[in-house]
């Protein structure tokens, strides 16, 4: 177990997101509006990149087909893009309902993002296409959704949230809730 020192106290890092080939870990901080890299090998920081001012960074995702760290903004509803070698904001994607689940479809080349909007009947997942960094499609929804997760044997999105009783699953090839299961008590 190792415990890195990445400076200033007012960093708190939160989610994390790991890039294999490069060896880098991120991680967002919604206090200091940054996202820190740092090299998982020698546990070094790399970059630290301000997000921002009062974007509150707090989820995460990488994208190993184009190297970039897509950070959705709970305060702002703006996805930030930073190219993963470079620690450089490359592209601002606006119209993002904040959301900490995110999650990467190789198939597709896209961005799933589960958001809590905080009212009910009014969350969406928002699909990012990661080639052109534009918003492909919102998936609308009926319950606050805080994870999402991508399996790469079947192409299904998989959702869950606090205030949902159930785990629901997104067809990713077609952008739409094939099923609702409900979760034990």
């Amino acid at each position: 177990v190792h415990s890195v020192n990445i400076g200033s106290s007012g960093l708190i890092p939160e989610p994390q997101v790991y890039d294999n080939e490069a060896g880098s870990v991120f991680a967002t901080s919604a206090i200091s509006n940054t996202v820190i890299a740092l090299n998982g090998g020698s546990n070094d920081v790399t970059s630290v990149t301000k997000v921002g001012n009062n974007q509150c960074p707090n989820g995460a995702v990488f994208d190993p087909l184009n190297g970039d760290v897509y950070v959705s903004e709970e305060c702002s509803k703006n996805l930030t893009v930073i190219d993963g070698g470079t620690g450089q904001v490359v592209a601002t994607i606006p119209s993002v309902p904040p959301g900490q689940g995110l999650t990467y479809d190789p198939a597709s080349n896209s961005v799933y993002v589960a958001a809590n909007t905080g009212r009910p009947n009014a969350t969406v997942v928002t699909v990012i296409n990661a080639t052109t960094n534009t918003v492909n499609t919102y998936i609308p929804l009926f319950h606050a959704y805080w994870g999402a997760t991508y399996d790469s044997i079947n192409g299904d999105v998989y959702v869950t949230g606090s205030s949902s009783d159930n785990v629901t699953i997104i067809n990713a090839s077609l952008n739409q809730v094939v099923a609702n299961v409900p979760t034990p008590n």
